[in-house]
């Protein structure tokens, strides 16, 4: 089965994968698992017994300030896995200590879909291990053996079992500097057909693979050899679809009364991030909070341009900057997520469809 050229890979669910997973894994989970938010809303109301923080941190990066509280607060045990300690694994029960990026080998893949090979460069200080052998390790107390003792054997895993990783292997993304761009053209195939011939082509960090398979006709011929280009569904296997993303349906919402803004939340390049502040060369960059309005608000409320103001939401408030911002449209409040001063985190419930602040001076 072909792979569109930029086509990004979505959430296959329980259901859509069953018959590809569950020829690989002896279990299947019974039903779907759950996204960020019903994670700790489950925690919250005390139905999470272990909360793993793989690399997260909840309390600065989540939406909901209050709702990632109160689901850390929750979980009956709490245990973190990172590179440093945040916001987050200074409350865990457990803090277990992974390797950086530069202190283990493996690969990385980015939101463009682009595997690049990491490799070891330091040896990772004190008792600092690969995530990954932190998870085996957690698995084997869990009296679960996840198979793995090295970590070409989980990028193996991976190259055979997700959708979007298919043939690749940490010599194909070792071979080029920029890495290599998912997904590849796979072709899959099933049990009936036998795989005599396999030539990965590589141009430009991007990765075509051809396979000559043979297979059984109905012909005079015992057989004869295809190009997979000619082969049809029948290389399909039980190769999950990709979900496609749609638009969401529209969602109705109340109008903003006349001395309320609409809340939205942008993010920046440098904040109060765990690696961002524990570089002395970036840590002084975050711009630190503020309230970005349009110039038209600003003789309406009061408040002068560079001035404090006090924004509130009904249930919390925050007092910050005021600057005026000709890109932000009338009746709207813009803050940046994750900076010092005053968390927009703290303004924004969930429950609610759209966020409405109020401003006043301070």
């Amino acid at each position: 089965m072909g792979l569109s050229p930029g086509l990004l890979p979505g959430r296959v669910t329980i259901e859509e994968g069953r018959e590809w997973y569950g020829d690989v894994w002896s279990t299947m989970p019974a039903q779907s698992g759950l996204d960020c938010e019903g994670i700790l809303r489950a925690a919250a109301d005390g139905r999470i017994d272990v909360l793993v923080l793989l690399g997260a941190d909840p309390l600065s990066d989540f939406p909901d300030r209050s709702l990632a509280e109160r689901g850390l607060a929750g979980a009956r045990a709490v245990i973190s896995i990172d590179t440093l300690l945040n916001a987050s694994s200074k409350r865990a029960d457990f803090v277990l200590a992974a390797a950086g990026f530069a202190e283990k080998f493996g690969t990385t893949t980015n939101i463009e879909g682009r595997v690049s090979a990491l490799s070891q460069r330091v040896t990772p200080p004190g008792t600092a291990r690969a995530d990954w052998m932190i998870a085996t390790d957690i698995a084997a107390r869990l009296s679960a053996d996840l198979g793995f003792t090295t970590v070409e054997d989980v990028v193996a895993e991976i190259s055979y079992v997700a959708p979007s990783h298919l043939a690749l292997d940490q010599a194909l993304a070792e071979d080029f500097e920029d890495g290599v761009l998912l997904p590849l053209d796979v072709v899959v195939v099933t049990d009936e057909l036998d795989v005599i011939e396999e030539e990965v082509v590589v141009t430009d960090g991007s990765a075509e693979v051809d396979v000559t398979v043979d297979v059984e006709v109905e012909s005079e011929e015992a057989e004869e050899l295809l190009p997979v280009s000619e082969l049809g569904d029948d290389t399909e296997g039980s190769l999950p679809e990709f979900v496609q993303f749609v638009d969401a349906p529209p969602v109705p919402v109340q109008p903003v009364d006349a001395y309320a803004f609409r809340l939205i939340a942008t993010r920046r390049l440098y904040d109060q991030g765990t690696n961002v502040q524990a570089a002395p060369m970036l840590s002084g960059l975050a711009s630190g909070s503020s309230l970005r309005l349009n110039p038209w608000e600003f003789d309406r409320l009061g408040v002068a341009s560079g001035g404090r103001a006090i924004v509130r939401n009904g249930q919390s408030s925050v007092t910050v900057m005021v600057i005026s911002d000709p890109g932000v449209p009338r009746g709207v409040a813009s803050m940046i997520v994750n900076q010092a001063d005053g968390r927009v985190s703290d303004l924004i419930n969930l429950d609610d469809t759209i966020v409405q602040v109020q401003v006043e001076s301070a």
